[in-house]
């Protein structure tokens, strides 16, 4: 057996130091294998409790598509950029702008996204 400090926030992170959390904690004895995880203590029955699974909510998942939505935005904003310099140039060719024609399509696409409706949403395939 050894003993650990809980976190009296969270009663879930642990460490090995009286001094861990900034001392705002409380002991408990646990086996010598004890790994935590996905667990919960309760302080006054002195019992691990193993935390139910989170299950998105409809708000988690329009979170997540907004996240998602700004990524593949960006990848294919930074993904033009070279295009762009050459088109302000004069040096593109015809193939560089029609690809730049493509993903500015693309992204345009991708901007009009409707998150709402997430998890289900069709996103718009990249341009080859």
């Amino acid at each position: 057996m050894k003993k650990i400090y809980v976190s009296q926030a969270d009663n879930r992170s642990w460490g090995t130091s009286p001094a861990a959390f900034e001392g705002l904690n409380y002991p408990a004895v646990v086996p010598d294998n004890f790994t935590g995880g996905a667990m919960t203590h309760n302080r006054f029955t002195d019992e691990w409790v193993r935390d139910e699974p989170h299950i998105n909510t409809h708000e988690d998942d329009v979170m997540e598509a907004e996240a998602n939505k700004i990524i593949l935005v960006s990848e294919a904003e930074r993904f033009m950029s070279g295009w762009v310099v050459d088109l302000t140039l004069g040096t593109i060719s015809k193939e560089d702008k029609a690809s730049l024609v493509a993903w500015r399509t693309y992204t345009k696409i991708l901007k009009d996204v409707d998150t709402s409706s997430a998890p289900n949403i069709d996103w718009p395939d990249k341009p080859a």
